[in-house]
């Protein structure tokens, strides 16, 4: 390996995207199994700066490298790696992925398909991954309802599709122009949360009937709106904390519909790393035919300018952000 050296963004202290930091740091030399990447495009994710903020119920060590989910093209492979030079991967779970290199356990790249840009296969494996497993949360049948919150997302256009090709009657909650997209991923109704009451739009949408599980990534704002949305014996799968962290649950509040509420880990409906590689790996084949389940892109920052990334990421971004980490500045 004739590459030594590696540009990394790493956040220094717990904080605000004005604590990340460009380091470079030596590589060691590939292992069994590892295999060197030149990193082409990261897609940066909410979870990374609630973990940096030092808030979260994830505690790290500072300094934290920041990133987890990336493409990139393979430059060598240790002993008993089969990917070639060339090779155009993705990923997702490998930290420290916000740099110009990553060295990693081959078994967690996934083959990115030729039809699918470096910026598309940066937008899509944790999308599949969380995706894939909130779709296994709640036992929804064919012919029932279930709202997704920030349904234009890129978990969220992933889950609509997951669920609408199951036979779920899907209602996406998005704003604007972006609720095109979230019907094109197949939602049967949508509601325009700029423009309309969301649990009146939802009791219209279902005549009443209301919905089997709410999908809700933002957490506080949105919490007492998606218990109202829930049917009788209905279930809230919360994975997510864009407006901060759930109030504490009062069961009373649950009482009436003999309702159920639950916080996604994301680990737990994993079985282990062939199942991380078949969610993202079963996504991208989906993009491939469905390519409405992809993000647009919000914006693309060279490495350099990763505070100005992560900036966009907690401004309300209309897609996904990302970090070309190998692009010149401008």
């Amino acid at each position: 390996m004739t590459l030594v050296h590696r540009r990394v963004a790493r956040a220094m202290r717990a904080g605000g995207p004005e604590v990340i930091e460009i380091a470079v740091e030596d590589l060691p030399p590939l292992g069994e199994g590892e295999a060197l990447v030149r990193v082409e495009a990261v897609g940066l994710n909410h979870a990374e700066t609630l973990i940096r903020s030092g808030n979260y119920v994830v505690k790290v060590p500072f300094p934290f490298p920041m990133g987890g989910e990336g493409s990139g093209t393979v430059l060598e492979g240790g002993s008993g790696v089969a990917l070639q030079p060339g090779a155009r991967v993705c990923w997702a779970g490998i930290l420290g992925s916000c740099a110009t290199h990553v060295i990693a356990p081959a078994a967690m790249l996934i083959p990115l398909p030729d039809s699918l840009s470096f910026e598309k296969g940066a937008s899509l494996p944790v999308a599949g991954l969380t995706a894939g497993g909130l779709a296994r949360v709640w036992p929804l049948e064919s012919g029932s309802t279930a709202l997704v919150w920030a349904a234009a997302g890129a978990v969220g256009r992933m889950l609509v599709a997951l669920l609408a090709n199951r036979g779920v009657n899907v209602i996406g909650v998005a704003s604007g122009p972006r609720l095109e997209g979230v019907r094109a991923a197949g939602a049967a109704h949508v509601i325009d949360r700029s423009a309309e009451d969301v649990a009146e739009a939802a009791r219209a949408r279902t005549e009443g009937r209301l919905c089997a599980a709410v999908f809700d990534p933002i957490g506080a704002a949105t919490y007492r709106t998606s218990l109202r949305l829930l049917a009788p014996r209905g279930c809230l799968i919360s994975y997510g904390e864009l407006s901060g962290p759930l109030p504490a649950i009062d069961s009373r509040d649950l009482f009436d519909g003999s309702l159920f509420v639950t916080r996604y880990n994301g680990t737990r409906w994993l079985e282990g790393l062939p199942d991380l590689v078949k969610l993202v790996s079963d996504a991208l084949a989906l993009a491939v035919e469905q390519p409405a389940v992809i993000s647009d892109v919000a914006g693309a920052f060279p490495l350099d300018r990763v505070v100005d990334a992560y900036r966009a990421l907690e401004s309300g971004p209309q897609g996904k952000v990302l970090v070309m980490p190998n692009a010149k500045s401008r």
